[in-house]
């Protein structure tokens, strides 16, 4: 049984939310326990928008 187009992009929407989830959780134990520097921040942090709108 092939799953709809619908289905298909409604799972990849809530594989996306997970992934920022744990990016957001990630990059906040880095920030807060291992110092990372401010360039390397600001890098994840736009790779992380990037994934929230899908374009990642």
């Amino acid at each position: 049984m092939q799953p709809s187009v619908k289905n298909l992009k409604r799972l990849e929407l809530g594989q996306l939310q997970e992934i920022q989830r744990d990016f957001s959780w990630l990059l906040y134990m880095a920030k807060n326990f291992c110092g990372l520097s401010s360039p390397k921040l600001a890098e994840a942090k736009a790779l992380r928008e990037r994934l929230v709108v899908g374009k990642g």
